[in-house]
C-alpha cells in the first residue's frame, strides 16, 4: 500500500520542492534575479514583506562578507541559534527559514 498517495495536498506538497531551491538560492546567492525572488515572496505571500526581505537579504550579504564568511543556509542557521538578536534584526528572513 501506498501511504503517499492520500496525503494531504499543502503548500509543502512534492510538487513544490523548488520553492526549497529558490530559498536556498536567495540564501546563497547575492545576485539572484527578480523573477526568482519574486516567486519565492509569493509562495510565502502573508508571510513576508517583499521589501524588507529584500534589504534583510541585503544584510545578509553585508554580514557574511564583512566576516569574511561564504552566505550559505548552515551558516545562516548557526547565526540564528548563536545570535537570538538575529531573528529580531532580520524578522522576514527568520519567518521564512521558520517555516
Amino acid at each position: 500500500m501506498n501511504v503517499c498517495s492520500n496525503a494531504p495536498t499543502d503548500m509543502y506538497s512534492a510538487n513544490d520542492l523548488g520553492i526549497v531551491e529558490l530559498l536556498r538560492k536567495s540564501l546563497e546567492d547575492s545576485k539572484m534575479s527578480d523573477p526568482y525572488f519574486t516567486e519565492l515572496v509569493q509562495f510565502y505571500e502573508g508571510d513576508v514583506q517583499f521589501e524588507m526581505l529584500r534589504q534583510e537579504l541585503r544584510n545578509w550579504f553585508a554580514l557574511c562578507e564583512g566576516n569574511g564568511v561564504v552566505p550559505t543556509i548552515k551558516i545562516l542557521r548557526s547565526n540564528f541559534v548563536e545570535e537570538t538578536t538575529l531573528k529580531f534584526l532580520l524578522p522576514n528572513l527568520h519567518m521564512i527559514c521558520t517555516i
